[in-house]
């Protein structure tokens, strides 16, 4: 379901102690005409920011004792388009203006959905990550669809993209979210970008479909892997040495079906990473 939520304005002292007026729409917008070239600022990286939403998202969501949602590269694309597109066009819906729906967008992008898929998004002046999914979770029954996605348990994977413009500090956000038939995501540490542990935790989709059997694998053949009991939530010891670790995965029901495989990285390092790592090091199941 698109959901749709009433014009908002809210007052916030940013980090500096500087008030700022934050004008928070999701229908229709008056906008400054320097947003019409949506330049993004080079010393920003909106990467980041999709991932810290991400991250942020997770985190929500285990707060509620939710299992995390897989970063789907494709619905990253969707809702990165979507926030751009925005931008450029001076609105804030999900339709488009001639028209185009979320289900299209998805469905144009090669995304194809169960009857469960949904969409946030949000805009304002000098707004984080943080401010976004923060205001989307604090609607309030029954006009609370943004935070119904958020703590959905019909959605499997989402997407975060985040358009910033240079010269207003208008930033546009959008979560795309999704549930594909017989796609059953494993998701590493609640899809964390790096680790200086060993040990990471694992969680893996596929109870709804019955699965009596999973198997787990660092190599895409599961040479020498088997088969064990199946549970949601395991944990794997990563291979000896820092750098890049993908996690494969299997699920099987008691018919003998298989579903699989998909996969999910992580970066071992021997020390913590106090920054923000570049997405291209995480990549995703296809």
């Amino acid at each position: 379901m698109e959901s749709g939520i009433k014009y908002k304005s809210l007052l916030r002292i940013n980090n500096l102690g500087l008030l700022t007026i934050l004008i928070l729409v999701a229908v229709g917008i008056a906008r400054p005409a320097s947003l019409a070239t949506a330049q993004e600022p080079e010393d920003i990286n909106t990467q980041a920011l999709d991932w810290e939403c991400i991250r942020l998202t997770n985190k929500l969501r285990a707060k509620h004792s939710l299992p995390p949602l897989k970063a789907e590269p494709i619905l990253i694309g969707t809702a990165r388009a979507h926030s751009q597109d925005m931008a450029v066009r001076g609105y804030v819906a999900h339709t488009t203006p001639e028209g185009i729906k979320l289900l299209n967008r998805l469905q144009a992008a090669g995304y194809h959905p169960t009857g469960y898929y949904s969409e946030n998004i949000f805009a304002g002046w000098q707004v984080t990550p943080e401010t976004a999914i923060q205001w989307w979770y604090d609607e309030e029954p029954p006009d609370d669809w943004h935070r119904r996605n958020l703590l959905s348990v019909n959605l499997r994977e989402f997407g975060c993209g985040v358009h910033l413009d240079s010269d207003s500090a208008y930033s546009y956000f959008t979560q795309d979210f999704g549930q594909r038939p017989g796609v059953f995501p494993v998701i590493i540490n609640r899809e964390a970008v790096s680790t200086t542990r060993e040990t990471v935790s694992l969680y893996l989709y596929g109870q709804s479909w019955g699965a009596t059997e999973m198997m787990f694998s660092e190599n895409a053949n599961f040479e020498g892997a088997g088969w064990q009991s199946f549970d949601p939530i395991s944990t794997w010891t990563l291979s000896p040495g820092p750098g890049q670790k993908t996690i494969y995965a299997q699920i099987r029901n008691a018919s003998g079906e298989v579903r699989g495989p998909v996969f999910d990285s992580i970066l071992a390092m021997t020390q913590p990473y106090r920054g923000y790592l570049p997405l291209i090091l995480k990549p995703f199941d296809s």
